[in-house]
């Protein structure tokens, strides 16, 4: 959780520089292995990984968001990479998988 506040604060740090809305990357990519893997929590994740390095720099802040969340507890994933989100793009962001 300490490593999350971290990542959290550097979002609003880097708010002012994120120019692009990778956040829509990463939820295109989360909702596109939902449907092929949904019982494979394994193959989606490597899916999403594989997916996003194609796409996304390890710099870029949707994607750092990505990295940390999915350690954090299953239900509280959503939460926290939506305030990653609102927090880098200064405004309102959800996914809409």
């Amino acid at each position: 959780m300490k490593k999350l506040f971290i990542l959290m604060s550097f979002f609003s740090f880097y708010s002012c520089t994120a120019q692009t809305n990778s956040f829509d990357v990463v939820c295109g990519a989360y909702t596109k292995t939902e449907k092929q893997f949904a019982n494979d929590y394994a193959a989606a994740f490597t899916a999403i990984k594989q997916d996003l390095t194609k796409s996304l720099t390890a710099s870029d802040p949707a994607y750092v968001a990505w990295e940390a969340v999915i350690y954090a507890e299953p239900d509280q994933r959503y939460m926290l990479y939506q305030s990653a989100a609102t927090d880098t793009l200064s405004s309102s962001w959800k996914c809409k998988a």
